[in-house]
């Protein structure tokens, strides 16, 4: 008997890595899809050169590691444009790198739902600057965020769009129309 527990333990303990794996490639991809419908204001991008920077904010191992992979080695662009991830471990090197380099730091920041309490201060941060913000956080668009991906219900690995209208036109941002209007993908909320 004790056998039998033990091995069912090693089982879910050998599966729960690659489950957080095959979820983190998942959120990659949302992240791609909803950035190649973005748009930033015409002065973002200095050249057709410039690449895409993406930040990721905190400490998500898996997902960094999906994200290289995707922008890395499979070489996805966002926009016709290469993409270089930037990893920001704490507020801090976020805040530091926007004093040095202004809204060219990123145009983008995944803040993950696992930095809890520290995601206000991370939207913060960024505040009205042309940076989408998105996150897996059910409650990041009611904390200031931009796009929260959210689980839909009885569809295991799919998401929702759930996008904060006003905060996007804050910051100078937009999406693709045709993009707003998919409504089994996207949520519009206006606040």
């Amino acid at each position: 008997m004790w056998l039998g527990v033990a091995f069912s333990i090693v089982q879910q303990w050998m599966v729960a890595p690659i489950y957080s794996q095959q979820e983190s490639v998942i959120k990659a991809a949302y992240i791609r899809n909803a950035l190649n419908f973005a748009r930033w204001p015409n002065q973002t991008f200095e050249s057709t050169n410039t690449p895409f920077r993406l930040g990721l904010a905190g400490n998500e191992k898996e997902l960094e590691q999906s994200l290289q992979l995707a922008f890395g080695q499979l070489n996805h662009r966002i926009q016709n444009r290469k993409v270089e991830l930037k990893f920001f471990r704490t507020q801090d090197e976020l805040t530091k790198e926007l004093k040095k380099n202004g809204s060219r730091t990123c145009h983008a920041m995944f803040i993950p739902a696992s930095e809890g309490e520290k995601v206000e201060a991370w939207i913060d941060t960024v505040n009205k600057l042309p940076i989408f913000m998105i996150s897996c956080d059910v409650e990041f668009i009611d904390k200031g965020g931009t796009v929260s991906l959210v689980p839909k219900k009885d569809t295991p690995n799919r998401y929702m769009y759930h996008i904060q209208i006003g905060r996007l036109r804050t910051q100078n941002l937009r999406f693709n129309a045709e993009f707003l209007r998919i409504q089994s993908a996207v949520k519009i909320i206006s606040k």
